[in-house]
């Protein structure tokens, strides 16, 4: 019995631990989807930002959102060449492939603009807007419009192209 009596002390000193773990696990993981989604939800907003005519450039492209937060942003000029910076502040050149520059620069951002929106599909997703002179459209992952979801594409692919390297440009 004495055997059995320790056993039982022991369970018993550990119960709160195999109670309470769980718990903050689920807390933890609750907060950090609250979070982003508060950021996912503020992105399909139509207000005008300042042109980005006023810099001389002719395609501004702004990712936010992720699990960790981005905030990137390519700045097309309309000689093709562009500048990426990240959320950390490092900014390089680069040269977004003339396909996916066309693609972006095919899309109707006021019609964008002006389709309904709904709540955002993705808690942790990527939310873009683009803006090219005075028009501006915003959208994210997982949107079911398929405007919206061929802006995320197009505005993907410049950004993408640009934060990977693709044109030979030098590394941060």
């Amino acid at each position: 019995m004495d055997a059995r009596s320790g056993y039982c002390r022991r369970m018993r000193s550990r119960l709160p631990v195999v109670l309470v773990l769980p718990l903050a696990l689920t807390f933890a993981i609750a907060g950090c989807g609250s979070s982003s989604s508060t950021t996912a939800g503020a992105a399909p907003s139509t207000t005008p930002a300042p042109a980005s005519g006023a810099t001389g450039a002719a395609v501004e492209i702004v990712r936010t959102g992720g699990v960790a937060g981005v905030r990137d942003t390519v700045t097309v000029d309309a000689d093709g060449s562009a500048r990426v910076t990240t959320k950390e502040g490092r900014s390089r050149g680069c040269q977004p492939p003339r396909k996916a520059l066309d693609r972006l620069n095919a899309i109707d951002l006021a019609a964008v603009a002006a389709a309904p929106t709904a709540a955002p599909q993705l808690a942790d997703g990527f939310n873009y807007a683009v803006q090219v002179g005075g028009e501006r459209a915003s959208a994210g992952e997982g949107d079911k419009d398929s405007r919206r979801a061929d802006l995320v594409d197009a505005a993907a692919a410049v950004l993408t192209s640009c934060l990977e390297g693709q044109s030979g440009s030098a590394g941060y």
